[in-house]
């Protein structure tokens, strides 16, 4: 019964399975099949994808790509934090090309996180939480994702036109 009412709920708000946005394969990664959901309400909009990449030593990749309110949240938990960085931890930001990218990383734990944000308006922010790569590897990784295409086409799934 819970089942039906949630899934009743989802169908009433807006929420939809959509698939025309993808996140891409990568060679010597095992990748879940994509979690993708919008939700368009009047001029609420909001939509995130999800996929989780391991490769045969252990190391994972969660990545997300979330935009509207979905990636206000990211943006918002993301953004004005202050800067460290000790021995074994950072948090910092830095510039990647025209991306601000926000970057911690556990050196001990080979464990961190990147957000990188795409757009401001709509805001739209591409998130990689891995572990088992040191960061180097997986900026390197996360690199061979063409990011202004992941733009584009996050701008024309949220939106309806390319900008």
């Amino acid at each position: 019964m819970k089942r039906l009412i949630f899934g009743l709920f989802f169908l009433l708000s807006g929420l939809v399975w959509a698939g025309s946005l993808e996140l891409p394969d990568v060679s010597g990664w095992q990748a879940t099949p994509p979690d993708f959901l919008t939700y368009k309400s009047g001029l609420t909009q909001a939509f995130y994808l999800r996929r989780l990449y391991q490769n045969q030593e252990g190391a994972s990749i969660e990545v997300l790509l979330a935009g509207g309110l979905e990636g206000k949240k990211l943006e918002r938990a993301f953004e004005g934090r202050f800067e460290l960085e000790t021995e074994n931890y950072y948090l910092r930001y830095r510039q990647e090309g025209r991306y601000r990218v926000f970057a911690t990383y556990s050196r001990p734990e080979k464990k961190g996180v990147y957000a990188i944000f795409l757009s401001k308006d709509p805001v739209l922010v591409l998130v990689a939480r891995y572990q088992g790569l040191t960061d180097a590897q997986a900026l390197a990784w996360l690199k061979t994702f063409d990011w202004e295409a992941l733009r584009q086409k996050a701008l024309q799934e949220f939106e309806g036109v390319a900008h």
